[in-house]
């Protein structure tokens, strides 16, 4: 499925739940890419003093983009969602701070899966300023299922 898509509804894709729950909407699916947004609430948990967002929380939110990546494709094979395991995190490059009330637009581009282990590449905008780039490994605990 190449298609635009608009799920608000994020908790059907990924395990992670309030508090935790790091992906606002996911608007767009095809096998090989995704994308998503998160809207930086002021109040959130992971919203420095000053109301600046942790590094940790932009890794998080490309984390469970990437996780509903693959719960999208889950569920598109009539699948129930699983717990995944961010595996590594590598060449990332944050190169500015994402503030409350900007919206992280994120960017996923599966570069390689093998044996259930989904490498991919990701990038995070703040409008069209690049305030992170990375790589991740994403594996599920039953990719079989």
């Amino acid at each position: 499925m190449d298609a635009p898509v608009t799920i608000t509804d994020c908790q059907s894709l990924v395990p992670q739940r309030p508090p935790m729950l790091m992906i606002g909407t996911y608007t767009y699916h095809d096998p090989d890419h995704c994308q998503s947004t998160l809207a930086v609430d002021g109040a959130g948990l992971f919203v420095e003093p000053g109301g600046t967002l942790a590094s940790v929380a932009v890794i998080e939110h490309i984390a469970q983009t990437a996780a509903a990546h693959l719960g999208y494709q889950r569920t598109l094979r009539g699948l129930p969602i699983v717990v995944g395991v961010l595996g590594d995190v590598t060449h990332c490059h944050l190169a500015a701070r994402a503030k409350a009330g900007d919206t992280l637009a994120t960017t996923l581009t599966v570069v390689n899966v093998v044996d259930g282990i989904t490498l991919a590449a990701a990038e995070v905008r703040v409008a069209d300023t690049l305030i992170c780039s990375c790589r991740v490994k994403l594996a599920l605990q039953d990719p079989e299922a």
